[in-house]
């Protein structure tokens, strides 16, 4: 889930190593998020530097087989510079960060076994425990988690080196390289941004209507990919301006309309008709009964005006059976601007904000 910021201003290439607050200054949470993450490569480096891309002190994450089933020891494991731990045995296919995939699965065959761990930004409309009372309920900063998935891809290899390899190739044709240095994984795929330029008009009297800049304006716009068919390098994005951060809980009965959990906080946050949406599911169920939305989900639009009476808003497609969530497991709706399609290599523009996107897409990709 995205937060709502102004702009992401971190570049390690300029090799700042600090924020220094300035007297009299307006201070933005751009540049309070840069100083937390410069704080924390400046960490991960370090860390990558003591114990290399990954290790454990305790044996911990450790991958075991037994009749047929695969599961991921309790213990300490470092990745990429990150602290991870996991209290008890998981399932591959499952675990604690994996609601969606089954708790346990049967291998047959030799398989190259890999933990996927990817940070997720949580709103408060997710954990509700981040709103603040005393202020009446509003949101205010948001936080971010480390989610843990045991990965398991088949191999025809004997030995960890060429299942390695294999492993690789997989990554490859999804569009990822594997970055043996740090451990990270690093997308293939290219998005170039700009500007559309007016024609000059015919004539100075009757100047065409377009869009574009009107003024000074900082504003994060958003765009993820939903789909791609590499044969024909077509498919389809959605944008959406304050990086689409728009989240509410919500629920459904027939699957075609959702009732929202909570008011919009003016016009300007509400569904529109022809506004395109994405239905999350429920990732993460914390003890404590809050939850984190999943990170992507079927995408579709608004097909009647918002029933503000009712909460309710009408989506153009109708969710099956095992997507309709439950109490324990919420739906949430995140509003996005537009969905679009595109041809990777041609520009396409983002409605009327004055801006283009190109998309080179090295392989099949998923994401933003």
């Amino acid at each position: 889930m995205g937060s709502d910021r102004a702009r992401i201003s971190l570049d390690r290439g300029r090799g700042y190593r600090a924020i220094v607050q300035q007297q009299g200054r307006v201070t933005l949470e751009a540049d309070g998020n840069e100083g937390n993450a410069l704080a924390e490569t400046a960490l991960r480096d370090d860390v990558i530097d003591i114990v290399g891309p990954w290790g454990t002190p305790d044996d911990g994450y450790k991958v075991t087989a037994a009749k047929g089933a695969l599961q991921i020891g309790a213990g300490i494991y470092y990745l990429g510079g990150w602290r991870l731990t996991l209290p008890k045995p998981i399932p591959i296919g499952g675990g604690p960060d994996a609601l969606d995939l089954p708790e346990a699965h049967l291998f047959e065959g030799n398989y190259a076994v890999a933990l996927l761990v990817t940070e997720q930004e949580v709103s408060a409309a997710e954990d509700r425990a981040l709103r603040e009372v005393a202020l009446g309920g509003p949101d205010t900063a948001a936080r971010t988690r480390l989610m843990q998935r045991g990965v398991a891809v088949g191999t025809q290899g004997t030995d960890c080196p060429s299942a390695a390899k294999d492993l690789i190739a997989e990554l490859a044709a999804e569009g990822a390289t594997w970055d043996v240095a740090t451990g990270a994984l690093k997308s293939t795929a290219r998005l170039t941004v700009v500007p559309v330029t007016s024609p000059s008009p015919p004539d100075p009297c009757d100047p065409p209507a377009s869009g574009g800049y009107l003024g000074a304006d900082n504003q994060l716009i958003r765009v993820s990919v939903t789909a791609f068919d590499p044969a024909t390098k077509k498919g389809t994005l959605v944008w959406g301006y304050d990086n689409a951060s728009t989240l509410y809980r919500a629920s459904t009965t027939d699957g075609a309309v959702l009732t929202l959990l909570s008011d919009p906080i003016d016009s300007d946050h509400t569904p529109q008709i022809d506004q395109a949406v994405e239905v999350l599911q429920t990732r993460k169920l914390f003890d404590h009964g809050e939850v984190i939305a999943a990170d992507a989900g079927p995408v579709t639009t608004v097909i009647k005006p918002y029933d503000a009476d009712r909460k309710q808003v009408t989506l153009g497609i109708t969710l099956d059976a095992d997507q309709r969530g439950d109490d324990t497991h919420p739906l949430f709706l995140r509003l996005w601007q537009a969905e679009i399609a595109f041809e990777a290599g041609t520009q396409v523009e983002l409605g009327t904000t004055g801006l283009a996107v190109l998309l080179d897409l090295g392989g099949t990709p998923g994401g933003d």
